[in-house]
């Protein structure tokens, strides 16, 4: 409850996501993984999937969350995770329940149902928004959910800052009723795989394939400084935690999934 504190309980709290999929590429789910990291000698964790509630001939169904998940914020009482061209998924983290019939859940003993989404949506002039990574930035006066977007060379690489409304954690929403980005950056990045912002610095992960060290570039659009093969391979998505002065991240090849912290102050200076 307290942003300033960060903890929860009095326990220093990591969650990432994680996504399943095909041999043929088709994604099986996406889950949560809730690490206490309060040890450093031990770090139990535990596994929640995330589902979609219906109601079907008088049966409740839960069916898988199919997203790549490449992104979450922790804003709150709401986990907002990345969904892709199809906006962002909202998570309300009290609603988080312990199952009985784990054969209804695929094993699972904690799913976490959907809350609600954001649809996203976009002027017929540019092409669709593709919601790759998301971090939280609070170093303003206003805080912001940061989105960005992956793509090889030649995409568009956008990176976007939404106002998030303090009173109800949600996104901001305009008379009309839509969240609309404050802050808006074409062409950035090829291959970003995460972006947070340290004190109004930009520090963005970008992947170089299978096997190949990532890279971490910092700095401010169109003004970053490349830090080339400093990142595990596969770099992901980025957090930036102001009380440790650490950025997290976490790598997604297969037997290679590491989730690291790094130095903040070590790496997040603006290029002069």
């Amino acid at each position: 409850p307290d942003p300033t504190a960060g903890t929860v309980g009095g326990r220093h709290i990591v969650l990432t996501s994680w996504y399943a999929n095909h041999l043929l590429g088709f994604i099986f789910g996406s889950r949560i993984s809730v690490m206490d990291c309060t040890n450093a000698e031990s770090a139990p964790y535990r596994h929640v999937l995330l589902v979609n509630p219906r109601r079907l001939w008088g049966i409740n169904w839960l069916t898988t969350i199919r997203v790549h998940a490449g992104g979450i914020v922790w804003y709150g009482k709401y986990l907002y995770v990345a969904g892709g061209q199809h906006g962002i998924r909202v998570f309300r983290l009290d609603d988080i329940v312990r199952v009985r019939n784990r054969f209804r859940t695929k094993t699972y003993r904690y799913v976490l149902p959907q809350f609600t989404a954001y649809a996203a949506d976009h002027d017929a002039s540019v092409g669709e928004m593709m919601y790759s990574f998301m971090s939280l930035d609070r170093a303003g006066d206003e805080d912001h959910l940061v989105a960005g977007e992956y793509g090889r060379k030649g995409g568009s690489h956008r990176l976007m800052r939404y106002p998030l409304d303090r009173d109800t954690e949600l996104l901001r929403r305009d008379d009309r009723g839509w969240a609309v980005p404050a802050e808006l950056h074409d062409r950035q990045v090829e291959r970003m795989q995460g972006a947070t912002l340290v004190d109004g610095t930009w520090v963005i992960t970008a992947s170089n394939g299978k096997g190949k060290p990532g890279d971490l570039w910092v700095g401010r659009p169109g003004d970053y400084v490349r830090h080339v093969g400093v990142l595990p391979t596969g770099p992901e998505d980025i957090a930036y935690w102001p009380q440790r002065h650490q950025l997290w991240s976490l790598t997604e090849w297969p037997r290679q999934r590491w989730v690291y912290a790094i130095d903040a102050d070590t790496w997040a200076k603006a290029p002069h």
